[in-house]
């Protein structure tokens, strides 16, 4: 321990600590993110902003357009950024909106420096060293929600959303003045009208100041939310869909396994191929997290008289700045879980549970119980610094592992999405969204995006065919399979493979996805792309016919199209 001792008292031993993660978040960042319609077509469909506040006739449409739900969220802040940008540039960059959204989310560290610099030592003549905030960069800047990073418009409201809570909550936590308070309604409005869920900050803002025995300020934060509920309940909002059936009694126990699953998927490395351990294993670590993390929040609690008449019991909170802070966010992770175990629960079931947009949140818990550990322990222990230092860097790292394969596929996914959207205008995903080719091809001239099957010629169809292993229907699902070469993204991710399906009428593309190798091949190796690649389309997304398929291999940013002699009928 004097080893790590004196290694931690090096200051740029600690800042390069801090700035290796930050480092490894933006080359992640910068060697996926692209700019296209990212996931499903909502950045499409927010994009269309531009030509509703252009059409309309005067500033109650324009404000009619910017405030409507999507479906049942407010995401002014979203719509107000992409208005900003346009104007600025005359068209909408989707990769410099994931930079903003992402800049917000890293901007968290600083209101977490803030916080942290309130823990004591446990030496009254010296503060809390700065390398007990280490861990904290590490937690925060892991990629778990890698979705959130290259999804243009969402992750706008979604990442804003988190930066104005904590900043919210900051100052709810810090109150001593009334600008101070000032400053936490206005940040809870702002969250309140980036995402839905940002309006329970009033309330669990109101819930703090209470237990500090400010009730002036308790009552002008009621008054801010009951303005704020006005307000939107002023707006247009579409249906929100059905929740959990709360009259069978059986979906209390479904309820509480999806919502500790949800605040504990921080276990769940690799999110979109879970193993049973991993799914019930995040149910465990669930409920250890907030059983742990309630434990250390109680400890602030005086109870006095305890099992006697209730009329001599007695309660008083002893907490202070950090605990309430900590106690703001963990308010807000526990309640939006509830609000997404109602939603999601009965139709997504416990996978549900671990998409992209959900697991910021037991992110934020882990640095919920990282500072409340550090806040009880300060720097009595010397094992503790090490300990945790170790094992957020490894969560980091194996976070970062299983997260690069599925980032990249969804990047290959996106510029297929392009393809058939731009070329197919009977296209049901189109259709599903309300969208023709040409309302498609309109709102891409706004991102002008730089696809590879657009620039870049293709050379001649060698005469040796490219023969693949299987091709099959499994149910609705077309699935094709090679298992032979290893096919390793050389020049950018757009390298990779590639099907199409093309007959008289209609050319579709799907992408090639690739699995990681083993983690202990990677080590041992230094590889990480297994062999082969895997291909699929549903049935209902291509029009009824004879196909032939051809295979697209994008090498060192040169496309090669083989024939596979091979033809599939929808």
């Amino acid at each position: 321990m004097q080893f790590f001792d004196r290694l931690f008292q090096h200051r740029s031993v600690v800042r390069t600590l801090c700035l290796l993660p930050l480092i490894l978040y933006l080359l992640f960042f910068q060697a996926i993110s692209l700019n296209v319609n990212y996931v499903a077509y909502d950045d499409t469909h927010v994009l269309q902003i531009i030509e509703q506040w252009q059409k309309s006739a005067n500033w109650h449409e324009k404000l009619d357009w910017l405030t409507v739900g999507f479906p049942e969220h407010r995401i002014v802040f979203t719509r107000s950024v992409v208005l900003i940008s346009y104007g600025l540039t005359g068209h909408v960059n989707l990769k410099s909106l994931m930079m903003i959204s992402n800049g917000l989310w890293i901007g968290q560290l600083g209101i977490l420096f803030l916080i942290f610099q309130k823990i004591p030592s446990s030496s009254p003549s010296r503060s809390l060293p700065f390398a007990y905030f280490i861990p904290v960069c590490w937690i925060l800047l892991c990629v778990h929600s890698f979705e959130n990073i290259f999804w243009g418009t969402s992750s706008l409201g979604n990442f804003g959303l988190l930066f104005f809570v904590m900043m919210a909550g900051y100052f709810y936590a810090t109150p001593s003045t009334l600008p101070r308070l000032f400053l936490a309604l206005l940040f809870s409005l702002f969250a309140t009208f980036t995402y839905g869920n940002g309006l329970v900050t009033f309330l669990i803002g109101g819930f703090l100041l209470v237990l500090m025995q400010r009730k002036k300020m308790a009552g002008i934060t009621a008054g801010a939310f009951a303005a704020t509920m006005l307000l939107y309940s002023l707006t247009r909002a579409h249906a929100s869909p059905s929740g959990l059936d709360l009259t069978n009694p059986s979906s209390y126990g479904h309820a509480l396994t999806c919502f500790l699953a949800f605040i504990g998927s921080s276990v769940n490395v690799d999110v979109y191929a879970p193993s049973n351990l991993a799914v019930w294993g995040s149910v465990a670590w669930g409920a250890v997290l907030l059983g742990g993390v309630l434990w250390l929040l109680l400890k602030a609690l005086d109870l006095k008289n305890f099992g006697l008449k209730i009329r001599h019991f007695e309660v008083k909170v002893k907490m202070n700045e950090v605990q309430f802070f900590t106690l703001f966010l963990l308010l807000f992770i526990c309640l939006t879980a509830l609000g997404v175990v109602y939603k999601r629960a009965e139709g997504d079931g416990l996978i549900g549970m671990f998409k992209g947009r959900y697991r910021m949140y037991p992110t934020w818990l882990l640095v919920v119980g990282y500072l409340l550990l550090i806040h009880w322990l300060r720097d009595s222990k010397k094992w503790l610094l090490p300990s945790t230092i170790g094992l957020s860097v490894v969560f980091n790292l194996l976070i970062l592992y299983y997260a690069v394969a599925p980032a990249v596929n969804n990047r290959r996914a996106a510029v297929v999405q392009e393809f058939n959207s731009m070329y197919n205008d009977d296209l049901l995903g189109l259709k599903m969204f309300d969208l023709t080719g040409e309302d498609f091809r309109q709102i891409q001239r706004l991102y002008q995006p730089n696809l590879f099957f657009e620039t870049t010629p293709e050379t001649a169809m060698p005469k040796e065919p490219f023969l693949l292993d299987s091709v099959y229907f499994k149910g609705d699902i077309l699935t094709i399979d090679y298992h032979k070469d290893f096919i390793r993204p050389t020049r950018d991710f757009d390298d990779g493979a590639y099907i199409m399906l093309q007959s008289a009428k209609h050319t579709y593309m799907a992408a090639g996805t690739q699995r990681p190798l083993p983690l202990k091949t990677f080590i041992r190796r230094g590889w990480y792309w297994d062999k082969g690649f895997t291909a699929s389309m549903h049935r209902a997304s291509v029009a009824p016919g004879t196909y032939e398929i051809l295979v697209l291999i994008r090498n060192n940013g040169q496309n090669k199209l083989f024939d596979t002699r091979r033809k599939i009928t929808f």
